[in-house]
């Protein structure tokens, strides 16, 4: 019975999770709960092509890249992930979201300007040359 017990307490348990009961709180809101029916779909944009990392050309001793190293970190941060507006364009009120997400030195995938070091969810991306090895510090 006992055993049984625990079973239960733990099925309990991650359903309680899992359902949002255990929610933590969108910031800036007062409640932990976010009924997921409220939210509205399908009205934000996607965004174009992800920044992609910029790396340390590593040389040998002639001058020529060997190998291309990356150092990604990963950082708690707030991003705005639940839309600002409905699809009729009334506020929401959600504000950005606490999110732990992938950052490191990163350039525009398209103009090639370089950004810093920026984060976030999706994280930048790896742009790999054939034939060069690549190496990820994380």
């Amino acid at each position: 019975m006992k055993k049984l017990s625990v079973v239960f307490a733990a099925a309990l348990a991650s359903f309680l999770f899992v359902s949002g009961t255990f929610a933590l709180p969108v910031h800036g809101q007062s409640t932990g709960i976010l009924d997921p029916l409220t939210i509205p779909k399908w009205v934000n944009q996607l965004s174009g092509p992800l920044p992609v990392y910029v790396p340390v050309n590593v040389t040998d001793d002639a001058g020529n890249v060997v190998r291309q190293d990356y150092i990604v970190r990963m950082t708690e941060s707030y991003q705005q992930i639940l839309p600002l507006v409905d699809s009729s364009g009334n506020p929401t009120g959600f504000g950005p979201t606490k999110i732990w997400g992938y950052g490191g030195l990163a350039k525009d995938t398209v103009t090639g300007q370089y950004l810093g070091f920026i984060t976030g969810t999706p994280g930048p991306s790896f742009e790999a040359i054939r034939n060069l090895p690549i190496r990820v510090n994380w």
